[in-house]
């Protein structure tokens, strides 16, 4: 029943910021141009203190980006594993016999949260639209460095870097953009309000901060995103930047073992994972399981072991980089995929099925799963209680 109620949040999240997007709203004709070349950051500053409001033609200075921190992972847990090593040494008793001392280790890392893509939209007036988001122009990539006094369940040193501003641009507009520094000329959107506020009010306090560049609720303004589909548009490129480090990820749900035994689930996983490994390790008060194995790719469960995540470390603007890390992901996935449902079948007697819900980019579902994301028989279920809902699961899968 847990796995239910994540995923229904993770979809009202998702659909949050899609209904963020299109309830937006401004004059047809914006009242002004504002003359002054803004900062994402002094942009925001001058919004929510009333010196510039909605309807108005603002021009942006920073980095766009097709990507953002929208999604928290389920697994969560501020430290996970980042590379194991088994080794075994030639050994020799008094009678010459052989043998072996096997020993195990691995190093961790602070667990980023990954970066999200959001797919195209099609609007009432049947053309399509991307979202994207602009950041300072300091801004050089998406991993935190670590601050261990937050307050928060993770160690995230949050700058204004880090917090972007939405906006809405036409497909077309949209392409090959990713990690450029640009100038853009959009108009002040309002969001609806209540939409407004169920989305913040859905979120982690982590993503509340790093949404602070375009909502504050304690405002009176309250939030605005950038609409640049008008005919004011214009991009002018600037320059690129030449690395852009993130994570990314894919999360698969486990089906048809809710009655078994957990214990016996994860070590199920732990030999899924890297059947030479015995060794497995979850942070105090996490609701997280960490799989050591010999790759690049963190693996992370849940305690209920109906939620498995996949994350690694990349650059958005190394092309070779990302398609060995993407493929390496891929791999670890789908062995996981084989040898967990086998030895759940072969130890348990079951048919289970485990199947990709969410993942860094909504387009490449087909290297995960032939069916695609959210194709399972739980999901089929939030669908039927929350008709409202089947908007996200369709857009996702498009």
């Amino acid at each position: 029943m847990q796995s239910l109620v994540v995923i229904k949040n993770v979809l009202d999240i998702f659909h949050g910021y899609k209904k963020l997007i299109e309830s937006t709203t401004y004059k047809k004709v914006a009242r002004s141009l504002v003359k002054e070349l803004y900062r994402p950051e002094k942009l925001t500053s001058e919004f929510f203190n009333q010196n510039i409001g909605f309807g108005e033609i603002v021009k942006v200075k920073g980095v766009i980006s097709n990507y953002s921190y929208l999604y928290k992972p389920v697994p969560f847990s501020p430290t996970i594993s980042a590379f194991g090593r088994v080794s075994k040494e030639v050994a020799h008793d008094k009678n010459g016999k052989l043998s072996f001392n096997v020993s195990e280790s691995f190093t961790s890392r602070m667990f980023n949260f990954p970066v999200q893509k959001l797919p195209a939209f099609s609007s009432s007036d049947g053309k399509k639209y991307k979202i994207l988001f602009i950041y300072p122009d300091n801004m050089n990539g998406f991993l935190f460095d670590e601050d261990l006094n937050t307050g928060r369940d993770d160690n995230f040193k949050i700058t204004r870097a880090h917090m972007c501003i939405p906006i809405k641009l036409p497909i077309e507009q949209a392409s090959n953009i990713e990690g450029r520094q640009v100038e853009v000329e959009a108009i002040l959107a309002e969001p609806d309000s209540k939409v407004l506020k169920e989305l913040n009010g859905r979120l982690c306090n982590t993503r509340r901060v790093l949404n602070s560049g375009f909502i504050d609720e304690y405002s009176v303004g309250r939030g605005f995103v950038l609409d640049g589909t008008g005919e004011v548009l214009n991009i002018k490129e600037l320059g690129e930047l030449e690395s852009l480090r993130a994570a990314i990820y894919v999360e698969g749900a486990m089906s048809n073992v809710q009655d078994f035994d957990t214990d016996k689930l994860k070590v199920i996983y732990g030999k899924a994972v890297d059947k030479d490994f015995h060794f497995k390790f979850s942070v105090k008060d996490t609701n997280s399981i960490n799989y050591i194995n010999r790759t690049n790719v963190s693996v992370v469960g849940n305690n209920e072991c109906n939620t498995i995540g996949f994350y690694i470390d990349t650059d958005l603007k190394d092309n070779n980089l990302f398609h060995a890390n993407l493929k390496e992901l891929q791999a670890v996935y789908k062995k996981f995929h084989t040898q967990a449902t086998g030895l759940i079948r072969n130890d348990l007697g079951v048919n289970a099925k485990f199947n990709p819900n969410f993942m860094f980019d909504f387009d490449r579902q087909g290297l995960f799963h032939g069916d695609g994301v959210l194709s399972s028989r739980e999901v089929d279920k939030i669908i039927q209680k929350n008709g409202d809902l089947s908007v996200v699961t369709d857009w996702f899968r498009q």
